[in-house]
């Protein structure tokens, strides 16, 4: 499912703002198709034509299509791929404004059928002279506008101070392009004395996928606590926050072995909900996998701990002896057990004072 969200309006000295989306994942070595439109200029307000629109006003760039399915953007077949983790960010997008193509790995082939012009070197100025390429959390690098590098290797630029580079990291604080966690790309490039600034700012960006699950929280029963019989329940909740899930699986464990947790078990319902799960043993994990339609996956538990873990008063010696690890209370001797538990031999003193003593099951 596609997602579209454009840029907060920047103004720049330049007159130069930029809108947009990209569609990014963020777990295994994936290469993703960037979606949407990105705005590269300014609007005439003495041509006729609304802000927002394509429809002839648009100077500079102008809108710049990611995506030929776009209504309206037109340049034949194009796209720009965005690597999941480090590495080369590949593909063109399309100016109608300029009818010029931005590739973003200009150096990649060069010339192809899209990028007539030579293999210019980089020009001076930006930190990272490569293509555009995706390092950590930032996207480097420099793109180019082919229409002006052409024009430029024909000699027959218009403006000798415009080459068409576009610098994501171009060497100040202020123009900087990151990703962050939550999936926002925000930032500035640098498209040249000309042209100006271009905003990367409140993109949207997909993630894996968005998941939590939470459970009742249980815990071992200390010594005179009623230790209800086997067997138990708990109720769990999840909420998916993705709409690009398309499948979830349930499933629970002892952290060794598959339990069979009724309510818990096989594939899931995509939606938020809660249920009431059985608890059949002293731990338990429970288990939510979703995948999304790119097949990522995000795993999300919750651990039960419910049982007893206290000694028994030996009926001579008046000493604790404890319990080896814990145990799941499945009779009323084990109940009656926990409950008439201790945990050190002063317990066991003190109940003798008492005239207190434990009968054996």
């Amino acid at each position: 499912m596609k997602k579209k969200i454009f840029f907060s309006t920047l103004i720049f000295s330049a007159a130069f703002m930029s809108a947009g989306i990209l569609k990014i994942n963020f777990a295994n070595a994936l290469l993703l198709p960037a979606t949407g439109w990105d705005w590269g200029g300014s609007e005439d307000a003495n041509l006729p034509g609304s802000a927002g629109v394509i429809d002839g006003n648009e100077t500079g760039i102008g809108w710049v299509s990611f995506d030929p399915n776009n209504p309206g953007a037109g340049g034949g077949s194009y796209g720009v791929n965005i690597p999941t983790e480090d590495g080369a960010v590949t593909g063109y997008a399309w100016s109608s404004n300029l009818q010029s193509y931005i590739d973003f790995a200009p150096h990649l082939g060069c010339p192809t059928e899209k990028y007539a012009g030579q293999c210019d070197a980089y020009p001076d100025g930006g930190l990272t002279k490569s293509d555009v390429t995706r390092k950590g959390n930032q996207l480097v690098g420099w793109a180019r506008i082919v229409g002006i590098a052409m024009a430029k290797a024909a000699n027959n630029s218009g403006d000798p101070d415009e080459d068409g580079w576009i610098s994501l990291d171009p060497g100040s604080e202020s123009f900087v392009v990151t990703i962050a966690e939550d999936g926002k790309t925000n930032g500035v490039g640098w498209a040249g004395k000309t042209l100006g600034g271009m905003s990367f700012e409140s993109v949207e960006v997909a993630t894996a996928p968005r998941v939590t699950l939470d459970v009742l929280p249980y815990a071992y029963l200390e010594p005179g606590q009623t230790f209800a019989l086997n067997p138990k329940t708990t109720s769990i909740t999840w909420t998916i926050a993705d709409k690009d899930i398309k499948t979830c699986t349930r499933s629970c464990s002892d952290g060794t072995n598959t339990l069979n947790c009724t309510g818990w078990t096989g594939n899931d319902s995509i939606v938020n909900g809660n249920a009431d799960v059985s608890v059949p043993a002293s731990k338990v994990i429970y288990t939510l996998e979703c995948k999304d339609v790119y097949d990522l996956i995000t795993t999300k538990t919750a651990e039960v701990n419910y049982g007893c873990s206290v000694g028994v008063c030996e009926t001579n010696t008046l000493k604790c002896k404890a319990h080896s690890g814990t145990f799941f209370a499945v009779t009323s001797g084990d109940d009656a057990s926990c409950k008439g538990g201790c945990e050190s031999d002063s317990d066991c003193v003190l109940r003798q004072g008492s005239n207190w003593r434990e009968v054996a099951p």
